[in-house]
C-alpha cells in the first residue's frame, strides 16, 4: 500500500516504514504526527483518489530528528556605495518514519452499507407493492372471467329463449295453418254437401218432371179436350 500526502505544501510519494526527510515540523524528537491531506492512496481494496483529499484518509509518522540543510550563502553588494553584505543561511529539515497508512472509508462503508439496506428496503417494498398489485390484477382477471361466464349463459339463455320465440312461432303458425286447413276443409264439405244435396234435388226434379210427363192428362166429360189442358199436358 502507498500513498501520496501532502507536508507542509509538498506532496511526497509515501509508503510504511519509508524515511523521509521534510520541511521543519513542529514536536520534539520520537513525537507522533498524522497527515490527514492524503492525495492518494491505494491497496488491496483498489485506488481512491481525492476531490481533492480522500475523505477520513490518513499518515501516521514519527518524528525522528531535526536536522538543517547545506550552507547557502547569500552576498549582497551596491557599487560606489561602499555597501556589501555577506550572510549564510541553512534552512531547518525534519526526519521522519512513515508508519501506518490509514485508508479510511470507514464512514463511506457505512453510508454505502445504509444506503444499500435502504435499496434493500425499497426493493422488498416494491416486491411487495407488485406482489399487491399482481393479487389485485389476479382478482380483477377472476371477476373478469366470472363476468364472462355469466355473460355466456344470460346470451346462452336469450339464445335458448330465441329458439324458443321461434319454436312457439312455429308452431303457431302450424296450428294456424292447421286451422286453415281444417276450415277449408269444412268447407269444401259444406260445398259437397250443398253439391250432393243440389244433384239429389236435380235428380228429384228431373224424377218428377219425368213423372208429369208420363201421367195422361185428365179429360172432361164428353170426352172433348181443352187447349188449356192439352198445353198443360
Amino acid at each position: 500500500m502507498y500513498a501520496i500526502v501532502e507536508i507542509a505544501g509538498k506532496q511526497f510519494s509515501v509508503r510504511e516504514k519509508d524515511r523521509l526527510i521534510v520541511p521543519h515540523l513542529e514536536g520534539n524528537s520520537n513525537d507522533s504526527v498524522t497527515f490527514d491531506r492524503v492525495l492518494l492512496i491505494a491497496g488491496s481494496d483498489g485506488v481512491r483518489i481525492g476531490t481533492p483529499v480522500v475523505p477520513d484518509a490518513s499518515v501516521n509518522a514519527t518524528i525522528l530528528e531535526h536536522v538543517r540543510g547545506d550552507k547557502i550563502v547569500v552576498f549582497r553588494k551596491k557599487r560606489r556605495k561602499r555597501f556589501k553584505v555577506k550572510r549564510g543561511h541553512r534552512q531547518p529539515y525534519t526526519r521522519i518514519e512513515i508508519g501506518s497508512l490509514s485508508p479510511g472509508g470507514e464512514k463511506e462503508k457505512k453510508t454505502v452499507v445504509k444506503k444499500t439496506a435502504g435499496e434493500v428496503k425499497e426493493a422488498g417494498t416494491a416486491v411487495k407493492k407488485t406482489t399487491g398489485e399482481v393479487k389485485e390484477a389476479a382478482a380483477v382477471k377472476k371477476t373478469t372471467d366470472k363476468a364472462k361466464e355469466e355473460a355466456a349463459a344470460v346470451k346462452k339463455t336469450a339464445g335458448e329463449a330465441k329458439e324458443a320465440s321461434t319454436a312457439v312461432k312455429k308452431t303457431t303458425g302450424e296450428v294456424k295453418e292447421a286451422a286453415a286447413v281444417k276450415k277449408t276443409t269444412g268447407k269444401a264439405k259444406e260445398a259437397a254437401a250443398v253439391k250432393k244435396t243440389t244433384g239429389k234435388a236435380k235428380e228429384a226434379a228431373a224424377a218428377a218432371a219425368k213423372t208429369a210427363r208420363k201421367k195422361p192428362a185428365s179429360k172432361p166429360a164428353g170426352g172433348i179436350i181443352h187447349p188449356e189442358n192439352e198445353a198443360a199436358s
